[in-house]
Parts: C-alpha cells; sequence; structure tokens
C-alpha cells in the first residue's frame, strides 16, 4: 500500500472539516436551501446509512467514488412526499464506460436529477460524477476508490401569482462539488469517507433583495458497510462540522429473503439529548431477474416509510439495470 496516496486524502479530507469548523460562527450549518433529504429508495430502507454500499445507480449521489464498482448500467426513479409537504422527484444512473482508460478498464461514470417543490418554489439539481480505482489515477492500492460529482443548482420562486403583484419573485443559480473515498477491507466490509459541498457558490436574484450570493454547509461523512450472504448492515457517523450542527449517528439492515425479497429498516438520530431529530425507516424491495426481457437484467420496486415526529413520509421507487 502506499505510504503517500492514502495519507494525500485524509488530510484533504480533515483539513477542509477543520476550515468549517474554523468558520462555523460566520456560516450556519443548517441549509437554508438544497437540503439533504437523501434520496434512493434502498439508501432511506437502510436509514440514509449508504456512503460505503452506494455501487449501483445511487452511487453519484452518495458516494460517487463507488461509480468504479458499476459493472452494468443501471438507472433508478425515487418519489417521495417529504412530510406531506414537498414532493421530490429523483431520477439516477450509473453506466461504466469501456476502453477510455485503456483495453478492459472501465470508467465509472454517473448521473442525477432532483426536482422538488411547486411554483410557489421549486429547486432543481443536476449532479455528474466519475469514480476510479486507485490504479486508473496510478494509485497503486487496488482496493482504493475515489471519486467527484459536480452539482448544478437551479431554483426558482413566486411563479404561483397566488400573492399577486406584491409577491418575491426570482431565480438563483449556483455549483458544489463532492469528494468521496472508499477502501475495500475485504471483500464484503468497505468503509468510506465523503465530503459534500466542499467548494459551493450560489448567486440569487430576488425582486426584493436584488442579487447576492451564499454557500451551503459542508458535510462529512464517514461510513461503513457490511454485506454477507443474505445480510447487509451499514453504519455512518456524521460529525457536526458547525456549532448548530449536532453529532448525528446512522445504521440501516437489510435481509435477503427466497432472493427477491428484501426487507429494511434503518434508524437516525443526532448525539444529542435536546435535539435528537430522530427518524426510523421501514421497507420492502422486491427484485426481479426477468428472462426473455432482452437486454433488462433485473427490475427492483420498492417502498419506504419513514417515520419522524413531524410526519411521516413515503417514499416509493423503480430501478431497471440493463
Amino acid at each position: 500500500m502506499s505510504k503517500k496516496a492514502l495519507p494525500f486524502w485524509l488530510i484533504l479530507l480533515l483539513s477542509a472539516a477543520s476550515a468549517a469548523q474554523a468558520n462555523e460562527v460566520k456560516l450556519s450549518g443548517q441549509a437554508g436551501a438544497f437540503a439533504d433529504i437523501g434520496l434512493g429508495l434502498r439508501p432511506l430502507g437502510l436509514g440514509g446509512a449508504y456512503s460505503a454500499l452506494a455501487a449501483d445507480e445511487n452511487a453519484v449521489r452518495w458516494n460517487p467514488s463507488l461509480l468504479a464498482d458499476v459493472h452494468d448500467p443501471i438507472a433508478g426513479f425515487t418519489w417521495t412526499n417529504q412530510f406531506s409537504l414537498i414532493p421530490y422527484h429523483y431520477l439516477s444512473t450509473a453506466i461504466p464506460v469501456r476502453g477510455v482508460l485503456g483495453a478492459g478498464e472501465d470508467l465509472g461514470t454517473g448521473a442525477y436529477f432532483v426536482s422538488a417543490g411547486d411554483q410557489a418554489y421549486r429547486e432543481t439539481t443536476v449532479g455528474l460524477g466519475v469514480g476510479f480505482k486507485g490504479p486508473q489515477i496510478h494509485i497503486p492500492v487496488e482496493k482504493l476508490r475515489l471519486g467527484a460529482a459536480v452539482k448544478l443548482l437551479f431554483t426558482s420562486f413566486g411563479n404561483d401569482e397566488e400573492g399577486g403583484e406584491d409577491r418575491v419573485t426570482g431565480s438563483s443559480l449556483g455549483y458544489s462539488l463532492d469528494l468521496g473515498a472508499a477502501f475495500h477491507v475485504t471483500q464484503e466490509v468497505v468503509v468510506a469517507a465523503v465530503l459534500s459541498d466542499l467548494v459551493n457558490d450560489i448567486t440569487w436574484d430576488s425582486s426584493q433583495k436584488g442579487s447576492y450570493s451564499e454557500g451551503l454547509p459542508r458535510n462529512l461523512i464517514l461510513g461503513a458497510g457490511i454485506e454477507k450472504s443474505s445480510v447487509t448492515l451499514s453504519f455512518e457517523f456524521r460529525p457536526g462540522l458547525y456549532a448548530d450542527v449536532k453529532d448525528r449517528m446512522v445504521m440501516g439492515a437489510e435481509a435477503a429473503l427466497w432472493k427477491f425479497l428484501k426487507p429494511r429498516l434503518g434508524f437516525a438520530r443526532n448525539l444529542s439529548s435536546q435535539n435528537p431529530n430522530q427518524w426510523v425507516t421501514a421497507g420492502l424491495g422486491i427484485d426481479i431477474k426477468p428472462k426473455g426481457w432482452g437486454p433488462i437484467r433485473c427490475i427492483n420496486f420498492g417502498y419506504t416509510q419513514m417515520f419522524h415526529k413531524i410526519d411521516s413520509s413515503p417514499r416509493v421507487g423503480l430501478v431497471i439495470g440493463w
């Protein structure tokens, strides 16, 4: 194992985390826009503990480094109505590109699209990502994965006409960069680190306040996943990088029954008795491997319910691999 490659990435993650902590007085850790509710059917069934398991259509969204482990094209769609207030539509895909890095080498690529809200206020996110195995970028660590995702962020507001001529209207345009890393400790155990919104900026244009810019809070996720036989377990620790953000713990479990039924459970809460922000998720996936359907190799359906003290939120989804 290289003695220089891994420390470089660890130093990068820790330096960015330290920078966020240094700015905690100036910046709130609570996102005013583009709040991360977690999206994707299987990830939410596992409570959101997915950074070490995301070698599928959700990789760009959850950990772009694991695009390097996607060997066949796959795409998914998820719908949710968060707290019965905000509808979210999420499309995601991962497509390995063969031959770009040499014979027998796949370049892991992916994309996703999120549309949330209504005419009064709508957010749109487009993400593009790439993932590499260590040797593909001249790091002699076969079990290492590194990746990055660029996000384009758009909003529009005040288009519902219910506020009359005095309503506030406007839009915004921004960008953000996520970095991810994963390491295969064994064939069954993966550890991961994701730093989301490391570099970002959003420029707003409002009929009330004019033009101004603001950033998104950074987030660090440290995860581990175990996939053994018919059982999957996942864990995450999300340290609070700002004064108003608490450390958070997330756990998930999945079992495979009769090879096609996959019940899922998840649990998440802040490590604080004063503001636990706790939720529990329960879901069921149905995996079908059709025969005689041409290029389609798998179809997955699923449903997840998130239980929170504010309200419970349903999520339904469909995944197709070819």
